[in-house]
């Protein structure tokens, strides 16, 4: 987990002050953390919320290492065209993930996972808008 947040301050400070990346990968940990107790204490598999965790924690960082290539040769925040085939397969990873940690059909497995990024985005979105910007 302390990987998965280091990457998310690493991402986000391309386009944000550091002090906004730091809360931003906070704030992200804590929702991936909390979401997944959330999701496994409603299906009664709490003991597999280190495991979930990990697979969870380590496929984000093995999925943001190409956004943080193409970021580091663009010097800039990606494009559409490169973050939302990211974000789609991202979805699709953790939508697996979630299926066998929570015991359901992939489709269910997919709606948990988007659910995920959709109330993450809600939430951490605020943080990757510089404050110069505003």
């Amino acid at each position: 987990l302390a990987v998965y947040c280091a990457t998310d301050v690493v991402m986000a400070f391309i386009a944000v002050p550091l002090a906004r990346a730091l809360q931003f990968a906070a704030v992200d940990t804590f929702l991936l953390v909390a979401l997944a107790h959330m999701a496994l204490s409603l299906r009664h598999l709490g003991v597999r919320l280190q495991q979930t965790l990990m697979a969870l924690a380590g496929c984000g960082i093995l999925l943001a290492i190409p956004a943080l290539i193409v970021m580091g040769w663009i010097g800039a925040a990606l494009p559409p065209v490169v973050w939302v085939p990211l974000l789609l397969w991202s979805v699709a990873v953790y939508g697996h993930i979630l299926r066998h940690a929570l015991e359901v059909r992939y489709s269910l497995g997919i709606a948990a996972a988007c659910v995920y990024v959709f109330i993450a985005l809600m939430v951490t979105g605020p943080f990757l808008i510089s404050p110069e910007t505003n």
